[in-house]
């Protein structure tokens, strides 16, 4: 895996995490002075924050601008002949920091795979806040996580809905094989959450209440939504999770924010 930097003017730093294999909140090229995430980088340094961690980082002196590549982490695979987790999503950005003294940085957990009778977990998001902690009013940049995929005991189950979202784009619905049931939603983009498949599964909860994705229907398998701004919708009977969505604050962005569906990967069977 190569971190991403390019030749920093002295009045940046960058932020890397990794969430699952593939998670990075980092930059675009690779760099020296790359080191594990911590707590009081230099400025014109790299740093990466492994998943399921969570770090409070202190701004550099005379730093005004950070740049940073978050990935949400994958999904987990169903049991059995079940589908892939999703991958997780990709927001590369920078942000103006000239006022804020810290950051915090969330790296979500991969989703883990589904057991003897279980379908896959959808992943967590990974988000950068400015401020010391995770309030939900000071987040910079959200990357949605890859919903979890389908348990099939015969068949072929159906994989998790990938992450990829912007202002209304969804992050990706998970897919079906089978059943009468239906899969879960991805996240719009606004911040709610994904639709539930049609069953006993639940809707993706809100940002606002930590944009969890929403649990499958377990009687026949549907997987997890993932997690982001707003998380995935759970899959009923045959369906697999739905995708988290992604979000960038435009009021601090030095630039555009590219998003794409290529962050943590999702589990296979």
């Amino acid at each position: 895996m190569s971190l991403l930097s390019a030749t920093h003017p002295s009045s940046r730093f960058t932020i890397g995490a990794i969430a699952f294999a593939l998670l990075s909140v980092g930059m675009t090229a690779p760099v020296s002075g790359t080191t594990t995430c911590i707590n009081t980088p230099a400025l014109d340094q790299v740093v990466i924050c492994d998943g399921g961690s969570t770090t409070n980082i202190t701004v550099p002196v005379g730093a005004n601008v950070v740049s940073v590549v978050v990935s949400g982490a994958g999904g987990g695979a169903g049991y059995g002949n079940g589908g892939s987790g999703g991958t997780g999503a990709k927001v590369q950005a920078e942000f103006l920091i000239s006022s804020v003294s810290n950051i915090y940085v969330v790296a979500g957990a991969a989703g883990t795979g589904g057991g003897a009778s279980n379908a896959g977990l959808g992943g967590g998001y990974s988000a950068v806040y400015r401020g010391a902690s995770s309030a939900i009013g000071n987040v910079l940049v959200v990357a949605g996580a890859g919903g979890g995929g389908q348990g099939a005991p015969s068949g072929v189950g159906g994989n998790g809905g990938n992450g990829a979202a912007l202002g209304t784009a969804a992050g990706g619905d998970g897919a079906i094989s089978g059943g009468s049931g239906s899969p879960g939603g991805g996240a719009d983009g606004s911040g709610a959450g994904g639709t539930a498949g049609t069953g006993c599964e639940q809707a993706g909860y809100a940002w606002t209440l930590g944009g969890a994705g929403g649990d499958g229907h377990s009687l026949f398998t549907g997987g997890s939504g993932g997690a982001g701004y707003g998380g995935g919708g759970g899959g009923s009977e045959y369906g697999a999770g739905g995708a988290g969505a992604s979000y960038a604050d435009a009021t601090y962005l030095n630039g555009a924010a590219i998003f794409s569906a290529a962050g943590g990967a999702g589990g296979t069977v």
